[in-house]
């Protein structure tokens, strides 16, 4: 799974404020990791390709339940200071999927949850479900003004990932799994 954070912007700057900055900023290390593998997961959230991806651990429950797997990685510092005064736009996008393991059964889904962070504060969240053992898809958030300017330290942002997997019927082992996730910096 690639965890970035790209600011797409001009070098110039806008009215006396800050200039935008174009950067990719990368997980730099796992802060909590509870039934996904392999560790460290951050290795492998960093190049926006299907080639390696984080799993969880198999899930075994029956529908309507459902098995809660988590995890979070903090992000690089960037370089410079975004500009001010909603000047960026903000969009997160992350990679994600479930696959059937070991065993026989009916097709579950994954409802993901992610979310940018500063500190313990979420910043923005948003789910999206997988669909029944569909192919990898990709899912894209736009963060509202509000919630791009409640950025007080970029120098703390993380990526947090909570996904919720079920079954139609039967025990099958599913994985979920997350490819790749940035977040992206743009100038408006």
């Amino acid at each position: 799974m690639t965890l970035a954070l790209a600011y797409h912007g001009t070098s110039e700057s806008t009215g006396g404020s800050t200039p935008a900055i174009n950067e990719f900023i990368r997980p730099d290390a796992d802060l909590e990791t509870s039934d996904w593998f392999a560790t460290p997961l951050w290795q492998k959230l960093d190049d926006n390709s299907d080639s390696d991806f984080v799993i969880s651990s198999a899930s075994t429950q029956v529908w309507p339940s459902y098995d809660t797997y988590d995890f979070e990685c903090s992000l690089e510092n960037p370089s410079g200071t975004p500009a001010a005064g909603g000047v960026q736009g903000i969009k997160m996008t992350a990679r994600l999927g479930i696959d059937q393991a070991n065993t026989s059964g009916l097709p579950g889904n994954a409802d993901f949850t992610f979310r940018l962070k500063q500190g313990s504060t979420v910043i923005a969240s948003q789910t999206y479900s997988t669909g029944t053992l569909a192919s990898p898809s990709t899912r894209t958030y736009t963060l509202n003004s509000t919630e791009v300017n409640s950025i007080t330290d970029h120098d703390d942002l993380r990526f947090f990932v909570t996904a919720n997997i079920g079954h139609a019927s039967g025990s099958p082992d599913l994985e979920a799994r997350v490819f790749w996730a940035e977040v992206e910096y743009y100038a408006l």
